[in-house]
């Protein structure tokens, strides 16, 4: 699409890796949370099937995250930033539209709460592999 519209990506496409890394953290981290109560609990994997949709329109996709900060104010701006996708997204807009700024405050609060899902995953992931049933 930036070759069709002629766009040159600025320098902050150099912070690409970063956003990749928070995303694939994300990623890893709901994967093995979901994945230790999908093999506790058979119903999970249908509420998966529910909960993923929702938690992509939940991420500014369609929609600037800026648009939280002018109709909620900065609190729900803050809490919005929690999830990390929102930095994640944001960051890739600013990464390849060069207009953009590089939204580090989203990218901070995501990468913490990425962090904190990853490592709470893999303790309650590790936690509940005792439990699972070998079957071959």
């Amino acid at each position: 699409m930036l070759f069709y519209y002629r766009l040159v990506p600025g320098i902050n496409i150099l912070y690409l890796p970063i956003l990749i890394v928070i995303m694939i953290t994300t990623a890893a981290g709901i994967g093995m949370w979901l994945s230790a109560l999908a093999i506790q609990y058979r119903d999970v994997k249908f509420a998966i099937t529910f909960v993923t949709p929702l938690m992509m329109y939940a991420a500014p996709v369609v929609f600037p995250s800026s648009l939280i900060l002018e109709k909620f104010g900065s609190t729900a701006y803050t809490l919005y930033g929690l999830y990390p996708m929102v930095g994640v997204i944001e960051g890739f807009r600013a990464a390849f539209v060069s207009t953009k700024i590089m939204p580090w405050d989203l990218i901070l609060m995501g990468g913490v709460s990425a962090s904190i899902l990853f490592i709470t995953g893999l303790l309650f992931f590790n936690n509940l592999e005792r439990k699972f049933a070998d079957v071959a």
